[in-house]
């Protein structure tokens, strides 16, 4: 079951990564529009992580240092 739960929260960090990159290129910061879809993206985000009982925290913790 921990296995299970570490590779959760292995791909929510995947997914962070990917939204994070296209929060810098696509929508940036500053542009309202931008700014209404990024809070609806992590709106979104913010749902999954309670529907899998995982605290954001754990998606920063899951960086091994053979990964950075």
């Amino acid at each position: 079951m921990q296995h299970d739960r570490n590779e959760l929260i292995k791909s929510l960090s995947s997914v962070w990564d990917v939204l994070y990159m296209a929060r810098e290129d696509c929508i940036s910061e500053g542009n309202a529009s931008n700014d209404e879809q990024w809070c609806e993206v992590r709106y979104a985000m913010d749902k999954i992580h309670k529907a899998l009982n995982i605290k954001h925290n754990e998606i920063f913790n899951a960086i091994m240092p053979e990964d950075v």
